[in-house]
């Protein structure tokens, strides 16, 4: 984010623009901005579909609880006066949930640095291409890291993960290469 700004902050003030992409100076300031608070809202509207899964849940369990309680005497049963069970599940459906927001933005991003390298001229390829390594190396540990906390009763969500994340880039570059073939010219209006 702090490292993309300046740069498109410079983009946004570019004589290609538009006349009505000059009036204002800080678009560059304004989306960033408007991103932040689209992530804002696609993580709270996760977190409210987390809830509401959750309430159902609890009610099924509490049904099965009085269930019980009905088939096995008092005298029996031994309760010390609290649950930690749907509490742990409140917890591991939030981390899966941060988990799959964490996987979608590094997605995205992993598109967006791919195309850019794609669409690179040549003149800073290889800075661009060892920066990109050693970003993507600590993300996919960040990501590793996360994933393998979730507690997935098979692997092969885990490695349906993995997967789309290794393939992000490379799908990016194939885009960036397609545009830069085809169309580009890094002086035009769709360059920025």
């Amino acid at each position: 984010f702090i490292h993309i700004l300046p740069a498109a902050m410079n983009a946004l003030t570019d004589e290609c623009l538009p006349e009505g992409w000059k009036e204002y100076e800080a678009y560059a300031g304004l989306f960033a901005m408007l991103a932040i608070l689209a992530m804002q809202l696609i993580e709270f509207i996760a977190h409210h579909q987390l809830q509401r899964v959750l309430i159902h849940e609890t009610k099924v369990v509490i049904e099965e609880a009085q269930t019980q309680s009905a088939i096995i005497p008092i005298e029996s049963s031994q309760q010390h006066g609290h649950s930690h069970g749907l509490s742990l599940l409140q917890d591991s459906h939030n981390h899966r949930v941060t988990t799959y927001l964490l996987e979608f933005g590094i997605a995205a991003h992993s598109v967006l640095i791919g195309v850019a390298l794609g669409t690179d001229d040549g003149s800073h390829f290889i800075v661009l291409f060892i920066t990109l390594c050693f970003h993507q190396f600590f993300e996919a540990i960040a990501l590793g890291a996360q994933i393998s906390q979730l507690n997935n009763k098979s692997i092969l969500p885990a490695i349906f993960m993995v997967s789309f994340f290794a393939l992000t880039t490379p799908v990016g570059i194939a885009i960036g290469i397609g545009v830069h073939l085809n169309t580009y010219n890094p002086k035009s209006l769709v360059a920025l």
